[in-house]
């Protein structure tokens, strides 16, 4: 084995961007990489907001939440990329226009509507400083302990008690 890892979450396959094959032994298990939402307790509009910023990122995890708004909102929430362009010829009304959009290796961040928003694990919340309601915290820790993949939700610099845990559909290896 020239470079092996050991995975002790699954945040680890986030880290690793530069990876083109992953080999597993019979004991792994493998998962055809898309997930859901199995439990959201957040407002609609910060997960409204939280979409906006995922339907820009390429994760998983941002496809099952902009996959779970739109189900709730028909389809009619799109985000757009203000490129400085002030004609927005065929957005629709409910658009969340997103500025300084960036991705980093735990989750993303932007301007949603003029409003900071941070959308991740509690890794990057602490990487940008941001604050973390302790009930945020626990939450994040008990749906990793049941295997899930933790997401909190944060404005203008700290959590508002928005969050989601998300799982993979798994394919016995």
């Amino acid at each position: 084995m020239e470079r092996g890892i050991v995975v002790l979450d699954d945040t680890i396959f986030e880290r690793l961007r530069d990876v083109d094959v992953v080999v597993f032994d019979k004991t792994g298990t493998l998962t055809t990489g898309e997930m859901d939402i199995v439990d959201v307790n957040a407002s609609d509009e910060a997960l409204s907001d939280a979409a906006a910023l995922e339907r820009l990122a390429a994760h998983p995890a941002a496809a099952a939440i902009v996959a779970a708004v739109d189900s709730t909102a028909g389809d009619a929430s799109t985000a757009q990329i203000d490129t400085g362009n002030t004609d927005h010829a065929g957005v629709t009304p409910d658009c969340r226009e997103v500025c300084d959009f960036r991705t980093h290796a735990t989750g993303v961040s932007g301007a949603v509507e003029g409003r900071e928003v941070l959308v991740g694990n509690l890794d990057l919340f602490a990487e940008q400083g941001w604050t973390v309601t302790a009930a945020i915290q626990k939450q994040a820790r008990e749906a990793r302990e049941f295997g899930r993949l933790p997401d909190v939700i944060g404005f203008d610099g700290q959590t508002d008690g928005s969050s989601w845990s998300a799982t993979t559909h798994g394919k016995g290896g």
